[in-house]
């Protein structure tokens, strides 16, 4: 009987602790068209990168929600999973757990700047009340910035093993790009959260752009963990780099079709930054583009 009641009370706290609901209507320059952002739903998942769900209807049509990952310092934002609005099965933590979703840069004549825009003005305000406190500072692997140049990274596996990949480099310009400054901790306040050991920017040795992406090339290579997908792939992606070494930006100029080995190479391009300073960058750019063509071939052993 002991047991019914508890499990009785369960159920019912289950059916009271709801997900939380707080839409703030964001203005559009859309005429018809409304959009909220859930404030409760917003999670700071990294320094500069938010989670958070939308609802958006346009005149007549479906109220529609949508699960969001914004990137405030690189102007970068995905989509988790865009669907029908239904208040029951309105679950924005189920989705955001675990959540992996391709980053890409904003458009701006898509209704989703405006959501983009409000959580970094919420991102602003918070970093304003909170300038006076410590906080401990997460290292974000991801800060962007512009240079280019080709290379090709090519990945042999056998039945038991991956080899690494193997980068070349082609050709590259540079261009000017806005440097982002990283969040200051306030060090004046008592009792200071010990910063995590950031990674310092070296110079490369490399006496010209060829040697540069070789270095580079290397780095990926060494780093790099395709998945075990069984699937011959190509992917080739654009950096963009810094004179500080930072990643501005990446772009997939052709995907390989499968999203795993996709998010694999973003996410070690992330992972190698700060990449080495290149003295031969022209004078007067930010930045320079590099262009990487990852193969990932898999092959069987041979049988007689």
């Amino acid at each position: 009987m002991k047991k019914r009641f508890l499990l009785l009370m369960f159920l019912l706290l289950s059916g009271i602790s709801v997900n939380a609901e707080d839409w703030i209507p964001v203005d559009t320059n859309y005429s018809n068209f409304y959009l909220y952002v859930d404030k409760d739903s917003i999670k700071n998942v990294s320094p500069q990168e938010y989670l958070y769900a939308i609802k958006f209807q346009s005149g007549d049509k479906i109220e529609k929600v949508a699960y969001l990952k914004s990137n405030i310092k690189t102007n970068y934002l995905g989509i988790i999973r865009a669907e029908i609005y239904n208040k029951d099965n309105y679950h924005p933590k189920s989705y955001f757990a675990n959540a992996h979703v391709f980053m890409k840069p904003i458009d701006n004549d898509s209704f989703l700047v405006y959501s983009h825009n409000y959580i970094s003005k919420l991102y602003a305000e918070e970093k304003t009340e909170k300038s006076d406190v410590a906080v401990e500072a997460k290292t974000d692997a991801f800060s962007p910035d512009n240079v280019s140049n080709e290379g090709i990274s090519d990945v042999k596996q056998n039945d038991e093993a991956d080899s690494k990949p193997e980068i070349r480099g082609l050709d590259s310009n540079a261009d000017n790009g806005k440097k982002i400054e990283p969040k200051k901790i306030n060090e004046t306040k008592p009792q200071q959260v010990q910063q995590p050991p950031q990674k310092i920017q070296t110079l490369s040795n490399a006496t010209d752009l060829k040697e540069y992406v070789a270095e580079i090339s290397t780095r990926l290579n060494e780093n790099w963990q395709p998945p075990k997908s069984g699937q011959n792939t190509q992917t080739i992606i654009i950096l963009t780099i810094g004179i500080d070494g930072s990643l501005q930006k990446y772009d997939i100029a052709k995907s390989s079709g499968d999203e795993a080995t996709d998010r694999s190479i973003i996410s070690v391009a992330e992972k190698c930054v700060p990449y080495d300073k290149f003295s031969g960058i022209k004078k007067g750019a930010d930045n320079i583009k590099l262009q990487f063509v990852f193969e990932y071939k898999k092959f069987k052993k041979s049988v007689m």
